[in-house]
């Protein structure tokens, strides 16, 4: 039986988005040496940046190395972003863009006078 069960804030939900959009930025291609078919996921170093208790280690053969549950990351915040959307998402996306173009105009702006304060 669940318990304590409350909507996300605004905040939470815009968290979430953020983490899809992140996680999104993470997805590699990569190739298993065991039978060289193409396969899409998460390197766990790049995960346990945003979920480091979603990844373990374990030593095997003398090298270290890491594993997550890629499923149960997804599932985690999707879920949450779909039971709870935010009121329009176009909005966030616009600040995200916004704000990826700021940094560069600052990066530009540096060039020519590296004594502004955000530089």
């Amino acid at each position: 039986m669940k318990k304590n069960i409350r909507n996300l804030t605004e905040q939470e939900k815009l968290n979430s988005l953020q983490k899809i959009l992140t996680l999104s930025e993470l997805i590699k291609s990569y190739q298993m040496l065991s039978d060289n078919k193409t396969y899409y996921g998460f390197v766990a170093q790049d995960i346990e940046l945003i979920y480091p208790d979603k990844v373990t280690e374990k030593v095997l053969l003398s090298s270290h190395q890491r594993e997550m549950n890629e499923t149960e990351i997804i599932n985690t915040e999707v879920i949450k972003f779909v039971e709870n959307p935010i009121d329009d998402v176009d909005i966030i996306l616009s600040i995200n863009e916004l704000k990826e173009e700021n940094a560069l105009l600052k990066t530009e702006l540096c060039k020519v006078n590296p004594l502004y304060a955000f530089c």
